[in-house]
């Protein structure tokens, strides 16, 4: 089952066609990646994905569902989690106070239940810290529990951000360069965290990504994007070994992989 599907998506910006008839999928407990050069208009859609855009054309659906029109809240509350570029964490609080800052967007519970300590008030807190205790275990996060986030080093920063985002429970996710800046061992740590929350938490996992090897080691299917089109699409190897992506992307000195992969399901 497709928990994303992008088909024919276009955008401008004045004069600039930042997305031409874009189509993508990505299917239920997939990791994905989109890569491409910078320019491309990877972000862009992604913005046009979680809301903060409006294309011209095409249509978005989640789970089924239309998400043209729908705003950035609505389709948290459906689901979707996002990061960004620049990591984004509260440096003053500490790194639980952080992944307990959004709670569960799709349970609110109401200020009035919440200021009268009602049964149900007091049960939403314990579920909330239940599901926050867990994902710092996930994500090796228990010893810095009581840490400021901001005392931290970028990757485990960027650990805090991602557990951030697993708070609101997402089915899908949307993470924007999240290697960005990192060491090989911060990089290697990532891509652990990514795999487990993929195959413990059955995450869908949708990411941008400049670093190649990473990419090819964890993403079960690629989409190149350039010049706001889809150039290439296929398994890492399939990708790799495509001479059109040699050229515009990885460079002509990427090593071919044999062909006969498995195609995607």
């Amino acid at each position: 089952m497709a928990v994303l599907e992008v088909s024919g998506v276009s955008i401008a910006f004045g004069g600039l066609q930042a997305l031409q008839s874009v189509s993508c999928h990505v299917n239920a407990g997939e990791m994905a990646g989109l890569i491409g050069p910078n320019g491309a208009g990877k972000t862009t859609l992604f913005n046009v994905i979680s809301g903060f855009l409006a294309p011209d054309a095409g249509s978005v659906r989640f789970m089924e569902r239309e998400l043209l029109g729908r705003s950035t809240e609505e389709r948290a509350t459906l689901g979707i989690g996002r990061t960004f570029q620049s990591v984004r964490v509260f440096g003053a609080l500490t790194v639980e106070e952080n992944l307990l800052v959004p709670r569960d967007v799709r349970e609110p519970t109401s200020f009035p239940a919440s200021l009268l300590r009602s049964p149900w008030a007091v049960l939403e807190e314990r579920r909330s810290a239940e599901h926050v205790r867990g994902i710092l275990h996930l994500l090796e996060l228990e010893p810095l529990k009581d840490r400021l986030a901001g005392d931290l080093p970028l990757g485990l920063r960027r650990r805090v951000e991602l557990g951030r985002a697993l708070t609101g429970r997402p089915r899908l996710l949307l993470l924007d360069e999240s290697a960005s800046g990192m060491d090989s061992r911060e990089t290697e740590a990532l891509a652990a965290d990514l795999v487990r929350v993929r195959d413990l938490l059955g995450v869908t996992i949708l990411l941008i990504e400049h670093d190649v090897s990473l990419v090819m080691a964890i993403c079960d299917y690629l989409y190149v994007l350039n010049f706001g089109q889809i150039m290439a699409e296929g398994r890492p190897a399939q990708v790799r070994s495509n001479p059109r992506v040699i050229e515009a992307y990885l460079g002509a000195g990427a090593e071919a992989e044999e062909a006969g992969v498995p195609a995607r399901p």
